[in-house]
């Protein structure tokens, strides 16, 4: 993981002094052998390194060899893709992907510092949310209503990657708000045989 997915990740998964440690091993190996570097990598002859002192020398290392503190937009963003490129890759499953996306995007919406992060495209997954509860109890979806039970993970895969596509585009606040009119009318029911 590069520094600033390690950042997002902070953000939004919460600190692991492994993850940093991690970093600085890839950065030992790549040359980078300073002070806060090492120090960091010692840290992985204790049981249960500090988080707090590992968060500490990697702010430090990142000062050392000159890299920039990443804005938590870009921080943000930067994890949310590698979490999408995760899934999309197999090493998450992709229901289980589909609702830490989701977890990660209401963390996003109600912490106060997060909210410059907010993408509009992250309300599409409280939608699929909703469908996935339909299909588990055998009714049909009512937003994506090519969602079924048998078609489940290569169509959850394939809304992560179209996930991951907007998140780099520029799409107005209320886009799902215009995507769900049709015809003027709020999205209805009518495919709903419940």
């Amino acid at each position: 993981m590069n520094y600033v997915v390690i950042s997002g990740k902070s953000l939004l998964d919460g600190r692991e002094a492994q993850t940093y440690i991690d970093w600085a091993l890839m950065k030992l190996e790549q040359g980078f052998e300073t002070d806060a570097i090492v120090s960091l990598v010692s840290l992985m002859l204790q049981f249960f390194p500090d988080v707090d002192c590992a968060e500490d020398y990697f702010k430090t290392a990142l000062n050392e060899i000159g890299l920039p503190d990443p804005d938590v937009k870009t921080a943000v963003h930067a994890y949310l893709q590698h979490y999408c490129d995760q899934a999309i890759l197999g090493y998450i499953e992709a229901q289980q992907a589909i609702y830490d996306l989701e977890k990660y995007c209401e963390i996003i919406s109600f912490k106060q510092e997060l909210n410059v992060a907010y993408h509009s495209v992250m309300d599409v997954l409280s939608f699929l949310i909703t469908d996935l509860e339909m299909i588990c109890m055998d009714e049909p979806a009512l937003y994506n209503t090519g969602l079924t039970i048998f078609n489940c993970e290569a169509y959850l895969l394939q809304i992560i990657w179209q996930f991951q596509t907007m998140l780099y585009l520029q799409l107005p606040q209320n886009f799902i708000a215009y995507y769900m009119l049709i015809d003027n009318e709020l999205w209805s029911m009518k495919d709903y045989r419940g």
